[in-house]
């Protein structure tokens, strides 16, 4: 003996007078992008209502672009961001015009490359290593 609520290959779904009957595929379907919803609905609810106005905002991973500075949270543990101008002179403590590569990456390449190559020459010279070495 069936259920009244469960048919062969259908599902009944009783909602005040609403009587809908779905299909399993149908109810997967319906499932899944209800349960995309209430997620999607719990992080905006998040966002709004965030906590530390001083930190950069939290941003779940499907909504990509929150500005230059942004955090998220990948397996646990917050990750913070930093793109573009603003992220370069935070990360390198100044402007992009005002820093020199050759400066920063000489003492650590002269002693593995020795003396005259990569970043202990001049920057022609360089760009024909880079030509070469490809």
């Amino acid at each position: 003996m069936q259920s009244q609520y469960l048919t062969n290959s259908s599902w009944r779904l009783a909602l005040g007078e609403l009587e809908l009957e779905l299909e399993h595929w149908k109810l997967a379907i319906l499932v899944l992008l209800l349960s995309v919803g209430v997620v999607v609905l719990v992080n905006v609810m998040r966002q709004v209502h965030f906590k530390y106005k001083d930190e950069p905002p939290i941003v779940f991973h499907w909504f990509p672009f929150y500005g230059d500075i942004f955090a998220f949270v990948p397996l646990g543990q917050k990750t913070t961001i930093y793109l573009g101008t603003k992220g370069n002179e935070f990360v390198l403590n100044g402007k992009l015009k005002d820093l020199n590569a050759e400066e920063v990456y000489s003492p650590l390449t002269t002693p593995v490359f020795g003396q005259g190559v990569v970043y202990d020459c001049s920057n022609a010279m360089l760009m024909q290593q880079k030509k070469e070495g490809t």
